[in-house]
């Protein structure tokens, strides 16, 4: 699949700095935070989702983020959502499985912005009007950034916006100017995380 120049610039981008992350000083011992706060390295949510793809009207649902703070600077993120999308009379069922690189340039403070790049799975069940359904696995990808306030040694917010680009999928619906959906969009995310 080729990427936008973009989307590879992103990924350049949390590349050099994960590598600069990983040679970065400990910041006291690795204390996520701050040392006021020194949240727990792993961190388990919910977040809500406003997602607007290319080919349909925008969507609000929800889903689940895992995070595994490996350095100051760096996390890994896991994350499965569902949406569902009406396309004229199809509907198109999705379940999205991320992975994310996470760099925070500026760690140790209770603020921190943050970058993400990584692939995504999507679980996709297309319902046609004419009684039809069919079921497929696409690859793609996202890119972002955002914000997480670190509130204390349990508990984080945190804020962002993402691109998800993903393989359109084919569908019987008669409104669409071809008969592949394409579902690519961004989306911005809102999350509660609880830290251990």
């Amino acid at each position: 699949m080729k990427l936008p120049m973009h989307i590879k610039g992103v990924l350049v981008l949390c590349l050099t700095a994960a590598g600069l992350g990983l040679h970065s000083s400990p910041v006291s011992a690795f204390e996520l935070g701050g040392s006021k706060i020194d949240a727990g390295h792993t961190s388990l949510g919910g977040r809500a989702v406003y997602y607007k793809p290319k080919d349909s009207e925008h969507i609000w649902y929800g889903g689940a983020q895992l995070r595994f703070h490996l350095a100051p600077a760096i996390a890994i993120e896991g994350s499965a959502d569902y949406r569902t999308a009406d396309v004229g009379t199809t509907e198109v069922k999705v379940i999205p499985v991320q992975a994310n690189l996470m760099i925070y340039p500026i760690p140790g403070y209770p603020v921190q912005p943050y970058i993400l790049a990584g692939p995504s799975w999507n679980f996709t069940r297309v319902e046609n009007p004419n009684g039809s359904h069919d079921t497929s696995h696409r690859f793609g990808g996202q890119a972002g950034a955002g914000l997480q306030w670190f509130m204390d040694k349990h508990w984080s917010i945190d804020g962002g916006y993402r691109y998800s680009w993903v393989k359109k999928v084919a569908t019987a619906e008669p409104s669409l100017n071809s008969s592949d959906y394409d579902d690519s969009g961004y989306m911005v995310t809102a999350g509660l995380n609880l830290h251990f």
